[in-house]
Formats: structure tokens, sequence, C-alpha cells
């Protein structure tokens, strides 16, 4: 109930707040995304949104650099849109971030200091670097929902394939030297390519592809088999991230 309440007092105070702007003010009033839950979107067209950049400067700040983040439900709490924030931060793309809070400080500190020095002596004229708060990390974005639908595990694991591949050729990496397309061989690439630099890993709906298996498919054992396949997955990403 004190949900309920608080959600009504919520709607009454924003209807408040309307009534209460000027005719000006009303037309200059940014436009809410409706129906659009993209972000670099929303940030393109001007739409109304919240500013959520203070939390990555929780990446920035903490003592430890925040190496491994797990971000739980509950659902349609923005955890996607949150991703595809960060992963445009980590890839340095600054204009969509000016006028936010995070703009002004940039991304520079994620990078630990001491190995930035070395980083800015050995390529400074790196394209990777943008000025002096800004650079560009090389980045792993991966959302499982994508790979959703499909019938067995070998058709899971194929499109699992072809994500890493999109990657690679993104970022115009030879497919040649990967073993079996997987995430350790990709960011291996990236780091020799990158001069180094630390590569940022964003996973969004890993849970997508077991739900699917469970609630539409009815099938447990394909279901374990990929469980199987994120404690593989996850204990490789562990492993590169150690080294």
């Amino acid at each position: 109930m004190m949900l309920n309440i608080h959600i009504i007092l919520e709607v009454l105070i924003a209807i408040f707040s309307v009534s209460t702007l000027t005719e000006e003010d009303q037309q200059s009033a940014q436009e809410f995304p409706i129906d659009d839950t993209n972000w670099v979107s929303v940030r393109k067209k001007g739409l109304a949104h919240a500013d959520k950049t203070m939390f990555l400067e929780l990446l920035l700040d903490d003592e430890q650099g925040m190496r491994l983040v797990f971000i739980a439900r509950p659902r349609r709490f923005g955890k996607s849109a949150f991703i595809l924030m960060a992963e445009n931060f980590f890839r340095g793309q600054q204009e969509l971030f000016r006028g936010l809070k995070i703009f002004e400080r940039g991304n520079r500190d994620f990078y630990d200091k001491t190995e930035l020095e070395f980083y800015d002596q050995q390529v400074s004229s790196s394209p990777f670097l943008n000025n002096s708060k800004w650079m560009e990390f090389p980045v792993i974005s991966l959302s499982f929902r994508d790979i959703v639908p499909f019938s067995n595990f070998s058709e899971f694991h194929r499109k699992y394939e072809g994500a890493i591949k999109f990657i690679a050729n993104r970022n115009n990496i030879s497919l040649d030297s990967f073993n079996n397309y997987d995430i350790v061989d990709l960011i291996e690439a990236l780091r020799k390519k990158c001069h180094r630099l630390p590569v940022v890993i964003l996973v969004d709906d890993y849970s997508a592809p077991i739900e699917y298996a469970l609630y539409l498919r009815n099938d447990t054992t394909l279901a374990e088999e990929i469980t199987q396949f994120f404690d593989i997955f996850f204990g490789n990403i562990k492993s590169a991230n150690d080294k």
C-alpha cells in the first residue's frame, strides 16, 4: 500500500508541477520519450530524461576500480539503457554527454593513473585519445536477448559466435587467430590492437536465453546446457580480468 501511495503522490506532484508552468515554459519544455527506450536516441533527439551519469562516477571513484560489477533486478529499472549509456561513455562519445553531470569530468579517471602515464608516453598520438578528459576504450557489448530465439544449444552457440564475429569485424580485427570465436580471443585481440588499454565488457540480459529455454520451450535440459555455458563464459572473463 505504501508503494501505491508513493506512486500516487509522484503523479500528483508531476501534475501540479506541469500545471504551474507558464505558457512559455510549457512550450520550451522537453518532450518525454514515450516509446523510445534507446538512450542514444533519447539524447540525440533532446528528449527529457533523468541524468543517471552520477552512477558512472561510482565506477570511477571506487578504490578497487569496480573491476567486476553485477546489476541485478528489478525489471524495467533501466539496466539496458544504463549499459548503452556506459558503452558510449567508455567509447569516449563525449558529445552525447554534453550538459550531463559527468561531461566535465570525462572518462579518463577510469584508467589507472600509473598506467595512464605510461600510456601517454608510449602512444600520445593514438586515435584512442580524444582530449585531456576523454579517451576511447575498447568495448565488448553483448546482449544475449539478441540471441533469442533458438531451437537447440548448437543454434544458441552459433548465434553467440556470430555476435563475437560482429564485434571483431566492427573493430577491424582479423578472425584468423581465433580458436573458437570465444570472448577470451576477442579480449586479447582488442588489448593488442588498443595498446594494452583495459577492455570494458558489458553483458546485458544473460538470463534471457535461460528463461527462453525454460518458459517458452519448456526444455530443462537446454536450460542446463546454457547455464553451464555461462559458468564457463563468466569464468573466462574473470580469468582474463585477473591477468
